[in-house]
């Protein structure tokens, strides 16, 4: 399955672009309807799955010691780790209070007291996905 994928640029580079004229034969003021194609070619490619390919037993100093797809392999494995075809997401905390006090961007400001400054923190946040819902 590995050869049947490739690490592509998300914006076409002029190369490519000059290699998809050559091969169709058309001229460069087909540059943009070839970028829009290619762009259309990327959103519809399938996405890495999120669930983990296969499961690691490790040891603590991070020495493989164990690999298995089948859960019950797994039973008894005490480093057992998930692994996955690319890098999962972060998974994102929202700030304290007291890291919202320290932020220098806060101005000192007659009227803005701390609650709403928190409260604007929070807003960013949710719309970032972080925290939870209002």
């Amino acid at each position: 399955m590995i050869d049947q994928y490739k690490l592509v640029p998300v914006e076409p580079t002029p190369e490519m672009l000059k290699s998809a004229v050559q091969r169709e034969l058309v001229d460069a003021s087909h540059y943009g309807r070839l970028r829009d194609t290619y762009r259309t070619m990327l959103a519809a490619a399938p996405q890495p799955s999120a669930e983990p390919v296969a499961w690691g037993n490790f040891k603590e100093d991070g020495t493989l010691v164990g690999l298995s797809q089948y859960p019950e392999d797994q039973t008894n494995w005490a480093g057992r780790k998930p692994l996955y075809t690319h890098p999962q997401p972060a998974k994102r905390k929202p700030l304290t209070e007291e890291a919202i006090d320290k932020l220098d961007c806060i101005p000192n400001v007659p009227g803005i007291h701390f609650g709403d400054v928190v409260d604007f923190a929070r807003a960013i946040e949710r719309a970032h996905g972080i925290g939870g819902q209002k």
